[in-house]
């Protein structure tokens, strides 16, 4: 009679255990895809697991192309000056003839001037100060745009002009004027204003 109690004990025991189990079963369905209860996840149903392919990416390579895309952005979505690339200024070309970079002046090589670009561009104070290093050079700078419009040197008044202009056959080439008055009534804006440039800088250094 002693043995009924501890029956009656272990048959609820293992009564207890089925419900256990059984509460534990409805609560983790394995059918529901292991999820408490069966709820459901919401995940929509094109989702595509891509853990992997962000494992593989460099994070050097996905954290410059966060900083490439947003160089240009501030905080507030605006432009931001700190990003943005310096201006590069364009160099200025200078006049050449087709086909010779060596001529500014079109049959006039740029190595039988002081300036090769006395007609064409107004001299700066810079290169009047690097150039013209003594008297001879500063008069020559101005006769030689004088010898573009063929003024005629004289061999008796100015032997070494006449000379150096004569040895270019450009200068031979061009039908010749007496008068100094006659040649400057053919010079452009660009040509009178550096004549006087050039007499001015004469002025100043007393080699008048």
């Amino acid at each position: 009679m002693k043995k009924l109690p501890l029956v009656l004990a272990v048959l609820i025991g293992l009564v207890d255990a089925a419900l256990a189990a059984g509460i534990a079963f409805i609560l983790i369905d394995p059918e529901s895809g292991g999820k408490a209860g069966g709820a459901e996840t919401l995940i929509a149903e094109d989702f595509e697991d891509n853990s992997r392919t962000y494992q593989e990416l460099s994070r050097s390579a996905s954290y410059s192309g966060i900083i490439r895309a947003n160089a240009g952005t501030d905080a507030q979505g605006g432009s931001s000056a700190k990003y943005e690339p310096t201006p590069t200024l364009a160099p200025t070309p200078s006049v050449t003839s087709p086909g010779n970079s060596s001529e500014t002046v079109p049959g006039m090589p740029d190595s039988d001037f002081v300036f090769p670009q006395s007609s064409t561009r107004l001299l700066t104070q810079e290169e009047m100060n690097r150039k013209l290093t003594s008297k001879e050079t500063a008069q020559r700078a101005i006769n030689e745009i004088y010898a573009r419009h063929g003024y005629l040197f004289h061999q008796d008044k100015n032997a070494e002009n006449y000379a150096y202009f004569n040895s270019k056959s450009w200068y031979v080439k061009l039908p010749k004027i007496d008068s100094q008055e006659e040649v400057r009534r053919q010079f452009s804006e660009i040509e009178n204003a550096n004549v006087d440039a050039l007499i001015a800088f004469q002025n100043a250094r007393n080699w008048g």
